[in-house]
């Protein structure tokens, strides 16, 4: 049967924010300057006021309604009110389709409290050196995404774990050994090349732990794991204003960890999904205090969609004080007309594509950012794996920033984009003021690249000013401006860019 195709922190966190903090300050000190940048200039994005840190999110009080393991959760949140609190007794709460609460309930966890789309599989048999086991699959499952290796194995969203292990999934029963599985649909038949004699195999089935379209609703200190939730969907999915989404781990998801629209999502951590972490739109969302990492677990094409976070569609959308790392894509990503970003207080660090990426968007501030060491997985040519990239983007200001040890640090490209059309006007690179960033490059390039057939973005009141660099040992031709390369000197004088800048030594 061919699947439908369907559309669409704890200790770690501390101590890598201290080791980020601690190699601010030590490039500081080697640029001699402050360690952090002072900011300038005024933000073209109306937001609340700066911060280094998110402030901590409170474990919220509950008084309410009593649940535990075994209840019918979903009957008891429809036989009470709107508004209504809900306490989740730990434990673990194995659903077979998504909790949906009414406008203003609340939902809160003790710690220990599990979210689980997963059922356990019994009844195992060996056959021909296999293990195998039936009856354990959709009969109509969904397939939806694009694979890095283009093949098929991202799109199908059902996972086998085996004590709290995921397993590879592989495309033919002969790939089937250990730590390795197949999922054959036609039969409802899974394979395994593990003795799951005495031990725990689960099957992720259900496609949500939350969601609803209702306004108000707080999901408070779970962890969420093991859903078959498609990819562009979230395992928790806010379409509702005004959700609070805080304090929860949201782990082993297929697709989107979580997506939100307008919400309020403050102190998770999102780590090893199958696509991405985050993902959402809408006005007035606010990001802050999350960790975000090692999301793309299942080999989601990045370009596509995947990786730490992204966003489409957006008004007033604040990302703060996040710790994004590791996660196979770009780190913080804003596609497809989003108006009025903020970035800032962010610490995005060995990403595999781009470290935050603003694309066919408009009007952002990105600011006082720590962006190192991204783009170095990033499998396209030239441009790719930028610290921070905005693509074909009028309005933006870039400031305030420690750019160091990407392939390429700060890169702004034109391309033909027409794809989707905005009130807000073309997506053409225009009015981008970068300035005032401490620039580290052991390698790459930065500057400005138009990728069309008209110079379009080169003038038009994009420029770079009062950046310090540090540039690699060999020196060279690092500034990109005008489709070639050229170097400090080129750069400062002849073209008028950084004539404030400073450059003060290489790598």
């Amino acid at each position: 049967m061919t699947p439908r195709t369907r559309s669409h922190a704890g200790r770690w966190l501390l101590g890598f924010a201290t080791l980020a903090g601690a190699l601010a300050v030590l490039v500081a000190l080697i640029l001699g300057q402050e360690p952090r940048p002072a900011r300038q200039g005024s933000a073209r994005v109306a937001a609340g006021p700066a911060s280094t840190a998110a402030a901590p999110v409170e474990a919220a009080a509950c008084r309410g309604v009593r649940l535990r393991p075994g209840v019918d959760a979903q009957a008891t949140l429809a036989r009470h009110p709107e508004g209504a609190s809900f306490c989740f007794s730990r434990g673990v709460y194995r659903l077979a389709a998504p909790l949906v609460p009414k406008a203003r309930q609340r939902l809160v966890a003790r710690p220990g409290a599990v979210l689980s789309g997963a059922r356990v599989a019994k009844g195992w048999q060996r056959v021909a050196g296999r293990w195998r086991v039936a009856g354990q699959l959709p009969a109509d499952p969904t397939a939806h995404g694009e694979c890095a290796d283009g093949g098929e194995s991202c799109r199908v969203a059902e996972a086998v774990f085996l004590d709290d292990r995921r397993l590879q999934r592989v495309a033919r029963l002969a790939d089937v050994g250990p730590g390795r599985v197949y999922a054959d649909y036609q039969r409802n038949l899974i394979w395994l090349g593990d003795d799951p004699r005495g031990r725990a195999v689960e099957v992720a089935r259900a496609e949500a732990a939350v969601a609803g379209r209702v306004q108000g609703v707080v999901v408070d200190g779970f962890v969420v794991e093991r859903f078959a939730n498609p990819a562009q969907h979230g395992a928790i999915h806010a379409e509702g204003r005004g959700w609070r989404i805080q304090r929860n781990e949201i782990r082993w998801n297929h697709g989107v960890g979580l997506f939100s629209v307008g919400a309020r999502v403050r102190g998770n951590h999102v780590h090893h999904n199958g696509q991405l972490g985050l993902g959402g739109g809408g006005d007035d969302q606010l990001v802050e205090g999350n960790e975000i990492d090692h999301n793309n677990t299942e080999g989601f094409l990045p370009n596509w969609e995947a990786g730490g976070a992204k966003w489409v569609g957006t008004s007033g959308l604040v990302v703060r004080a996040n710790n994004v790392h590791h996660n196979q894509g770009p780190g913080l990503w804003t596609d497809i007309n989003n108006v009025d970003t903020l970035y800032e207080d962010n610490v995005v660090h060995a990403n595999a594509t781009h470290g935050i990426f603003h694309e066919i968007s408009y009007r952002a501030v990105i600011r006082d950012n720590r962006v190192t060491d991204n783009g170095h997985g990033d499998p396209l040519p030239g441009w790719g794996g930028a610290g921070i990239r905005v693509a074909a983007s009028p309005d933006v200001e870039v400031h305030g920033n420690l750019v160091a040890g990407n392939r390429n640090a700060i890169m702004l490209v034109q391309q033909v984009r027409t794809d989707s059309p905005s009130r807000h006007g073309p997506h053409e690179l225009h009015g981008v003021d970068v300035h005032d960033n401490q620039v580290i490059m052991p390698g790459g390039r930065t500057g400005i690249v138009d990728d069309t057939d008209e110079a379009r973005s080169f003038g038009r009141g994009n420029r770079f000013r009062g950046n310090t660099y540090r540039l690699p040992a060999e020196g060279g031709d690092v500034f990109a401006w005008q489709g070639q390369e050229w170097d400090w000197t080129a750069w400062t004088r002849r073209f008028g860019q950084d004539a404030t800048g400073k450059l003060i030594g290489s790598e």
